[in-house]
């Protein structure tokens, strides 16, 4: 009789245990972008794609997870005539990534992914077979990661020829212009 009591007792600690694993809910951490006007798509190393925007934490399983595509975004309000007119300008990026290329989420942590602003703009020089030189624009946020060298408007590119302007040591300007696209 003590036995089947023991065994009895044995079987309901056992099916106890089973159902608070169950009900314990996994280890997660969090994830928090250091603007709030950013959306950030991550992903696992199961495929898998979780986005985070804003000033929102994420919860996320623990492990490590690398950028798939990133925007930042700007609203813009102008008023002509008494009119208001309302734009969202974006910039975008899928890599390189620079220092966010991977970002690890630990358990019970929140990891701040620092991104987007201030921009650095770079100059890019490159000499082609004929001899002439291209200067091309890159686009680099706090974090290292690098944006496409266009912002778009509502949705739509938009491309505007850069202008530039030569000065010397005492800031004096020497020259201006624009550069032509073709």
């Amino acid at each position: 009789m003590r036995k089947t009591t023991l065994f009895g007792l044995a079987s309901v600690l056992v099916l106890v245990a089973a159902v608070l694993a169950q009900q314990t809910p996994a280890a997660t951490g969090k994830v928090k972008l250091s603007v709030e006007n950013a959306a950030l798509d991550l992903k696992a190393a199961d495929k898998t794609q979780t986005a985070v925007s804003g000033s929102a934490e994420a919860s996320l399983a623990p492990g490590v997870y690398t950028p798939a595509k990133l925007v930042l975004s700007k609203r813009q309000v102008k008023e002509d005539a008494g009119k208001k007119q309302e734009s969202q300008w974006t910039l975008s990026s899928r890599g390189p990534w620079g220092g966010l290329g991977k970002i690890t989420v630990t358990a019970g942590e929140t990891t701040v992914v620092k991104l987007g602003e201030p921009l650095t703009i770079k100059t890019d020089p490159t000499e082609g077979e004929d001899g002439a030189m291209t200067i091309g624009l890159r686009v680099v946020g706090t974090g290292g990661e690098v944006y496409a060298p266009y912002a778009a408007k509502d949705g739509k590119p938009v491309a505007v020829p850069p202008k530039i302007t030569i000065v010397d040591e005492a800031a004096k300007v020497l020259a201006t212009g624009s550069f032509q696209f073709g």
